[in-house]
């Protein structure tokens, strides 16, 4: 899946989710015993994906995924990507991510300790940037590219590859490698928390 497809959930998300009122909870700060507590428990997780990534359910699931990848609906989802990419709505959509993009890179540091800092004073930019975001789909909502992609994904989750994938990925979630890889991203939720 290319840009355009990941940036329309994205703006999905941050049209219904970033509200002024969200930003503004964002504006947090974390103890460096939480810091260490949530760093913990990352590596517990990326721990657990090595110790699961070579087993039976994780292998199947990557199969299916590829076998799905080269379908050729999903090559049609990836062309209707390219087109929408080449498009002016297209591009003003690229522009508002680069922009949200910029504020992050200008603003967003990474401390002596590792730990990475976004000072609330850049918040409220931030904020900007999204909604400028989050205008731009609003503006394709129920227009030609969202319908094309509603087509486009109608058909690449109807194959048969797409429902072996979905398979795949209820028998992982029952497995035991499922159930751990969820133990320790439950643990993390809760850390960050």
């Amino acid at each position: 899946m290319k840009f355009a497809t990941i940036a329309l959930f994205l703006g999905t998300i941050s049209a219904q989710e970033f509200d002024e009122e969200l930003i503004n909870e964002l504006k947090i700060s974390i103890s460096p015993a939480g810091e260490r507590a949530i760093e913990k428990e990352a590596k517990d997780v990326k721990m657990t994906i090595g110790k699961i990534g070579n087993s039976k359910p994780v292998r199947n699931l990557e199969a299916s995924l590829k076998r799905w990848a080269h379908t050729k609906e999903v090559h049609n989802l990836e062309a209707v990507d390219r087109a929408f990419l080449s498009s002016k709505a297209g591009q003003r959509l690229v522009a508002e991510w680069k922009d949200v993009g910029e504020v992050l890179k200008k603003n967003l540091h990474r401390q002596k300790d590792g730990s990475l800092h976004f000072d609330n004073k850049h918040v409220d930019n931030l904020s900007d940037e999204l909604d400028d975001v989050a205008d731009e789909y609003e503006s394709l909502d129920g227009g030609k590219w969202d319908k094309a992609y509603t087509r486009a994904w109608k058909k690449a989750l109807k194959t048969k590859q797409a429902q072996s994938v979905f398979r795949r990925m209820q028998a992982f979630k029952g497995s035991n490698e499922g159930k751990m890889l969820k133990k320790e991203m439950v643990e993390l939720k809760r850390s960050v928390k």
